[in-house]
């Protein structure tokens, strides 16, 4: 690990964040007892500011001195950060740089597989750096294989999948489609102009996974039954779940009450019928009733 420079600058950034504010001491301390120090090699103050500039420049990560008690922070990667994709990959990679250095981990340690469309990101992310267009060999469920070129915007994980978001040149559309039933991907040999307007975080507003809804954005209103009202404040089901002040009812039902302001499409549907009985949607009555019935046809699966 000692020529890992990525490695070292991950290291530094999450052993800073972690600490909520450490001394230059406290940080060479903590390097020299490091699983990733495989010499105990200390670490300078000169090094330390090379690092420190290195990480702004290469992640955008400010580790900031606060000269008033002489400690670092890192600023800009704080928990309303809207740059997910950073803040995954930081967290990946640091996780990765534990378990090659300390072999005393292995096997114990499982990941959550995505087996779905891995051997085709890196032609995906090539030709959306240099804007190419693709040739994309698509087989849907129960259907025939087609071919269609795309012009790929962004890449997206939804629930163990990995999709691409990108323009249909015939359809003149956005649309998604999932990794794993890509058959094959070639280059076109054109190149395209990206949408100066399409923003990421927009396109999938309100949407709850994959499924991007129509029409306006709709304030949903799901109960949280005992303690699970916990593991949806460590867990939300959507980004804008904000919980709701307890009433008399609530206490009486022991509940607790979530509003979302979502799309509410399959994805959400699925989500919620994954909690069984310890949620419910209250409001509004169209998406209670649209939960009801898609329970009532799990119960005549299991009814007989």
């Amino acid at each position: 690990m000692r020529n890992n420079l990525f490695g070292r600058y991950v290291w530094l950034i999450e052993f800073v964040r972690n600490k909520r504010g450490a001394t230059f001491r406290e940080i060479a301390d903590g390097w020299v007892r490091s699983s990733l120090n495989e010499g105990g090699e200390p670490l300078s103050l000169r090094t330390f500011h090379r690092h420190r500039e290195a990480i702004r420049k290469t992640f955008g990560i400010e580790i900031a001195c606060d000269t008033r008690n002489d400690t670092y922070r890192v600023e800009g990667l704080d928990g309303d950060s809207r740059d997910n994709t950073r803040n995954w990959l930081l967290d990946s990679y640091a996780t990765l740089n534990q378990l090659i250095a300390d072999q005393s981990l292995k096997g114990r340690i499982c990941f959550e597989e995505i087996p779905s469309g891995r051997r085709w990101l890196s032609a995906i992310t090539d030709a959306m750096r240099r804007n190419c267009v693709l040739i994309v060999a698509y087989r849907r469920f129960g259907a025939e294989e087609k071919r269609m070129e795309l012009e790929p915007y962004a890449l997206k994980v939804s629930r163990r999948r990995w999709y691409v978001v990108g323009r249909n040149v015939e359809m003149g559309a956005l649309r998604c489609y999932a990794l794993d039933r890509v058959m094959g991907i070639e280059e076109k040999g054109d190149t395209f102009v990206m949408d100066e307007g399409f923003d990421m975080e927009r396109y999938f507003e309100g949407c709850c996974g994959i499924y991007t809804g129509d029409g306006p954005l709709v304030r949903v209103v799901v109960a949280a039954i005992g303690g699970f009202a916990n593991y949806l404040r460590e867990l939300p089901i959507h980004g804008s779940q904000v919980e709701v002040e307890r009433d008399e009812d609530d206490v009486r039902k022991d509940r607790t009450r979530f509003e979302l302001t979502i799309h509410p499409t399959l994805d959400f549907y699925q989500q919620m019928l994954s909690f069984g009985n310890q949620a419910v949607v209250l409001e509004p009555k169209s998406v209670a009733e649209k939960m009801g019935e898609m329970a009532r046809g799990i119960w005549e699966l299991y009814g007989e």
